[in-house]
């Protein structure tokens, strides 16, 4: 994308029953606009980029969680949402 282009991807994980961890590596969709989960009944471990490393996954999204009832387990490297 050009640098004054607007951000137009969107990463959206839904309605997967079954799903029970979400491992996201560092510096993934560093340039996407928004970061969406949302009824995942069994999610049990969610983890973007690694503990106390630089990881900037999803740097310019707003996070967004709803309907994760057994989500335990978040980790988050250093720069995840960071300008959101």
């Amino acid at each position: 994308r050009p640098p004054n282009a607007p951000r137009a991807a969107h990463f959206l994980l839904q309605n997967c029953p079954k799903l029970q961890s979400l491992s996201i590596a560092r510096y993934s969709f560093s340039d996407f606009a928004s970061f969406t989960l949302r009824k995942l009944p069994e999610l049990i471990t969610l983890t973007l980029g690694e503990k106390g490393t630089g990881a900037r996954c999803f740097a310019h999204a707003p996070l967004s969680i709803t309907d994760l009832p057994t989500l335990d387990h978040i980790t988050f490297g250093r720069g995840c949402f960071q300008f959101s």
